[in-house]
C-alpha cells in the first residue's frame, strides 16, 4: 500500500533542501574579504609598494605573491602577515600594474586571492580626451 501524500511530502523536501542549498552557494560567493589597500612611495627613482590588509586579515606568506604587469612578474622584496613590500623602478612600472596576494581571516577559517590596481605616479592611464556634447557649446 503506497501513501502519496508521503511521496509529496518527501518531494517537498527535497525541493526545499536543494533550493536552500543553491541559495546559501550563491550567498557565500558573495562573503569576500576586502581587498587589501596599497601606498606607494617614490624614492629617487625607484617606486616602492607596500601592501596593507583590511582588520581581522592578514596576508598567506606561503601562498604565491606578486607584482603582476604586461612584460612579467616582480617578487616582493619583503613579506609579512602584516605587510607586503614591493620595489621597481619608476620607469618600468607599468599602467596595467597590480598587485596580486592570497588573503586571508585571522581565524584562519579561509584564504583568497585578491588582485588590486597599483596607482602610483607616472603609471596612471592617461584620461580619454573629452568631446564636448553639443549642449555644452550652446
Amino acid at each position: 500500500m503506497t501513501f502519496p501524500f508521503v511521496n509529496d511530502w518527501l518531494y517537498a523536501g527535497f525541493a526545499f533542501a536543494a533550493g536552500l542549498l543553491f541559495s546559501i552557494s550563491g550567498f557565500c560567493s558573495d562573503f569576500r574579504a576586502p581587498d587589501f589597500s596599497i601606498s606607494t612611495r617614490v624614492q629617487g627613482g625607484q617606486i616602492e609598494i607596500v601592501a596593507h590588509p583590511p582588520a581581522h586579515h592578514h596576508f598567506n606568506v606561503q601562498a604565491p605573491m606578486f607584482l603582476v604587469q604586461e612584460g612579467g612578474r616582480v617578487k616582493p622584496t619583503q613579506a609579512t602577515e602584516a605587510r607586503v613590500r614591493f620595489s621597481i623602478s619608476r620607469s618600468h612600472l607599468r599602467p596595467d600594474a597590480h598587485v596580486s596576494l592570497y588573503l586571508c581571516d585571522d581565524r584562519k577559517t579561509f584564504c583568497e586571492n585578491h588582485q588590486v590596481r597599483v596607482t602610483a605616479p607616472g603609471n596612471s592611464p592617461r584620461p580619454e580626451p573629452r568631446i564636448p556634447s553639443p549642449k555644452a557649446q550652446n
